[in-house]
């Protein structure tokens, strides 16, 4: 039996794109909330912001809404790395999953079972978390982060290294420095992991990648 696909990994592509395309570079996988009552399921690939825009009906993850933090993310990311020269690196696709309504609360299970689907992409060399608030707290999202990072760290044994790059929305940049604040009780520090500044972090996110 012939495999033509990555297991769990759903395709939609059009024939249209506003974001011009292009290969090479680093691709991410982004993980995070939409508000969709019924979420898109599996793994999504996307190689435009049009596709990811449309609704869950339609193959995407949207609509776009202030409350859809992933699509937010996925649009200043593909702004970024749009192609602007012939020789510009850019990403060619990304992969998705989305994790619908998030509740009064962080669901580690919830986020389990993501970082662990994440892994069915085998050509991702980064995941991206998105939808942690200030309010979440550190004891809420710093046990996220530690598993993803874990995750990574297991994944990279097979010879897949992966990185981690996270935000904390509505916090400024001390509140954000505190997560990696060895003095506190509870704090992460990984060289597999980034925590980037939530002003533009999908606009950070494609440069890093690029």
């Amino acid at each position: 039996m012939n495999i033509d696909g990555t297991p769990k990994v759903i395709f939609t592509y059009s024939n249209y794109n506003n974001f011009l395309k292009g290969k090479g570079s680093q691709i991410p996988v982004f993980i995070g909330y939409t508000e969709n009552s019924t979420p898109a399921e599996g793994i999504k690939k996307y190689r435009d912001y049009t596709e990811a825009s449309k609704i869950v009906s339609a193959g995407g993850i949207g609509p776009e809404t202030e409350t859809n933090t992933l699509l937010k993310t996925i649009k200043e990311f593909f702004k970024e790395v749009r192609k602007v020269n012939v020789d510009d690196i850019t990403v060619p696709y990304i992969y998705t999953i989305d994790l619908g309504e998030k509740g009064s609360e962080l669901s580690l299970s919830t986020w389990a079972d993501a970082i662990e689907l994440a892994k069915n992409v085998y050509d991702a060399q980064v995941e991206v978390y998105t939808g942690f608030n200030h309010s979440d707290t550190p004891e809420k999202i710093i046990p996220i982060l530690d598993m993803g990072i874990a995750s990574a760290i297991e994944y990279a044994k097979g010879g897949l290294p992966r990185e981690i790059y996270a935000t904390v929305f509505d916090a400024d940049k001390d509140q954000i420095r505190e997560y990696t604040n060895d003095n506190n009780d509870q704090y992460v520090q990984s060289s597999w992991f980034g925590l980037i500044r939530p002003e533009d972090f999908g606009k950070v996110v494609g440069v890093l990648c690029c």
